[in-house]
């Protein structure tokens, strides 16, 4: 029978990658397909994001100027258009209530807080 792949024989283990040729890595990423909410998720966060910047009294220029980006990239945040990097909008204290409320709202439940005073 004969083999379309050449046959080759190695004794033991490699010792280098020198007769290897290498090829760069390639990844097709594709959206979640079964969720048809999915392409319009990012712009949901952002306008979350944005819903939460206006909450806590700040503009997007304070906002950007605090967490140490440009307002453009602030901007793309909330256009959806790029990841947030919300450990950088979470470092925000006067942010972070406003935030979090403005995210649980994508849950389409009813946010209910209580508010205790620290002892």
């Amino acid at each position: 029978m004969g083999n379309s792949i050449a046959e080759r024989r190695v004794n033991g283990h490699r010792n280098s990658l020198d007769d290897v040729t290498m090829k760069q890595a390639k990844a097709d990423l594709k959206p979640v397909e079964n969720a048809p909410e999915a392409a319009d998720f990012p712009r949901a966060i952002g306008c979350a994001i944005e819903r939460a910047v206006s909450m806590a009294g700040l503009s997007k220029k304070e906002v950007a100027g605090i967490i140490g980006v440009d307002q453009a990239q602030l901007s793309r945040w909330i256009a959806g258009t790029e990841r947030p990097q919300f450990d950088r909008l979470f470092s925000v204290e006067v942010l972070r209530w406003s935030l979090v409320c403005a995210l649980a709202d994508l849950a389409g439940g009813e946010l209910v807080t209580t508010i205790r005073r620290r002892a």
